[in-house]
């Protein structure tokens, strides 16, 4: 390992082109953690927020439990409404992955939830 640091830091020294596209390439790889970090974070609270929203939605829909117009009410609505909802929080995922990756392509939006 000493040797091939020898090696690298005598080339470098015969070329100073050679150094300053290792300096350069260290730095990439740095952005590219960096970046990499970012996502993870962003990723982790979209995490959160859709389980809070998820809370919220069932929580919200057992509210209208007691509602006169419960004989209406089916199982199936929160699960439908949640998944409307879900569609958008990963969109808005996909929309931050793809600034945090420098990407121009935006995905479709999806359909908006009924209400």
């Amino acid at each position: 390992m000493i040797y091939a640091a020898r090696g690298r830091d005598s080339i470098a020294a015969q070329s100073p082109e050679l150094a300053e596209a290792r300096e350069q390439i260290l730095e990439l790889r740095q952005a590219l953690q960096s970046e990499r970090d970012d996502r993870l974070v962003v990723e982790d609270e979209l995490r959160a927020l859709r389980a809070q929203r998820m809370v919220a939605l069932c929580w919200e829909t057992a509210g209208e439990r007691d509602d006169p117009a419960r004989e209406t009410f089916k199982p199936t609505t929160i699960t439908k409404h949640i998944d409307a909802e879900l569609r958008w929080v990963e969109w808005a995922q996909e929309v931050l992955l793809m600034v945090v990756s420098g990407s121009t392509e935006m995905p479709p939006e999806p359909d908006q939830p009924t209400r």
